[in-house]
């Protein structure tokens, strides 16, 4: 989901953390994150918990092994102060003293901060809905499957594969005995 998570007594570490609550709290990104942490300024050891909590908690109810997820997991890399921007944004909103990650009444709110944070990440261009080409070559049966799970993600299919961020194709039937290993089924959002 975000960058990875650092210890905060590494010195380079700290100066991330110290860099990242820096840009929380001047508004000249245009996110006005500074007058949602006003009453609580975050700290590296309190930014890296929450981003520790924030990772925690998407594996728990949007992860490989959630049956029907809410929401697709968000992607790793970059846009970690507009993630903390939003949810702390979230946070005032709500009235919210701190952040709650354990009590299941809390539950269906923390999947709408979820849901926040990646309507800012969209709204900041850093996250892209993916445009999925998927081959003639599919079966009919399986095409009809594979729609479904980008609609569920919110991505979308193109005809067009020069337009497309991602391209599903069958396996190869006319592998040579080893080669199998070396393909697979795989489309990452």
């Amino acid at each position: 989901m975000l960058l990875p998570v650092f210890d905060t007594t590494e010195p380079s570490a700290a100066v991330r953390w110290y860099l990242s609550s820096l840009w929380l709290s001047t508004d000249s990104h245009g996110c006005l994150s500074s007058q949602y942490i006003q009453a609580e300024p975050p700290t590296n050891k309190s930014l890296s918990s929450l981003v520790v909590q924030l990772l925690q908690f998407q594996e728990e109810v949007f992860g490989r092994h959630v049956s029907n997820p809410p929401l697709t997991k968000l992607p790793s890399g970059g846009a970690l102060c507009h993630i903390l921007a939003a949810a702390y944004k979230f946070k005032s909103d709500q009235g919210w003293r701190r952040f709650d990650f354990q009590n299941p009444s809390r539950m269906d709110r923390n999947v709408e901060m979820f849901m926040t944070i990646e309507k800012s990440l969209v709204q900041n261009n850093c996250l892209s809905r993916p445009v999925i080409y998927l081959s003639s070559d599919i079966e009919p049966k399986l095409l009809g499957k594979l729609k479904d799970i980008i609609k569920r993600h919110q991505g979308s299919v193109t005809e067009d594969k020069a337009s497309s961020s991602n391209v599903v194709v069958p396996i190869p039937t006319s592998l040579e005995e080893g080669e199998a290993s070396d393909c697979c089924f795989y489309c990452e959002f």
